[in-house]
């Protein structure tokens, strides 16, 4: 099964971000670490996401791709000063959030 999602664009631009990172956090990483196999594992479900369809074994990382891009963006609006730098990250933290909204909820 999968989830499909409206804002394929947007779920792209979130994943695309959190790939990069966890490739950066790959090569800091410990050879044959426990945490290195983790981000490898969720790196793996990201890259699985193909034009807003979004596996199930995929879904726990996508959502934590998307809950990190709705804190940096919560952090960035706190610290932002320009008025124009800030209305830009409203609309963008509105749009990440009708996208967190898309995701199903987490098992209980």
């Amino acid at each position: 099964m999968s989830t499909r999602v409206h804002n394929a664009d947007l779920l792209d631009t979130v994943l695309h971000s959190r790939i990069s990172a966890l490739g950066s956090e790959i090569r800091r990483t410990q050879a044959f670490s426990p945490l290195k196999v983790h981000l490898r594992a969720e790196k793996a479900g990201l890259l699985s996401v193909h034009a807003g369809e979004i596996p199930d074994h995929a879904l726990p990382a996508v959502r934590g791709a998307v809950a990190r891009r709705l804190a940096t963006l919560t952090h960035s609006l706190h610290r932002a000063e320009n008025p124009h730098f800030k209305k830009q990250l409203r609309e963008e933290l509105a749009e990440v959030t009708a996208l967190a909204a898309d995701l199903p909820a987490a098992p209980a």
